[in-house]
């Protein structure tokens, strides 16, 4: 759980939340770890848009990314970091 109060360290986590694409990408995540290209097929968005919006995500500490390999490519996983937010 983030615990967040109005010191400016949080401003990162605010400014992520401050999108309706990020926050469907946060739902999306509710259900278990995507990889970019699959986000952005179920957001219909190009990946560089959503590799933009993890980006953000990411600084925010919301969400967290790793590279694995799998099916004869490298797919960038993202995940939710926390289950909760109390601000």
């Amino acid at each position: 759980m983030i615990v967040a109060d109005t010191d400016r360290k949080w401003l990162p986590l605010y400014e992520a939340l401050a999108s309706e694409v990020r926050l469907k990408l946060l739902n999306l995540l509710a259900d278990g770890p995507l990889n970019v290209k699959d986000i952005a097929s179920r957001l219909e968005l190009s990946s560089a848009i959503v590799t933009m919006h993890v980006r953000k995500l990411e600084q925010g500490g919301l969400i967290e990314t790793k590279i694995v390999r799998r099916q004869g490519g490298t797919h960038k996983m993202c995940s939710l970091s926390a289950s909760a937010i109390e601000i």
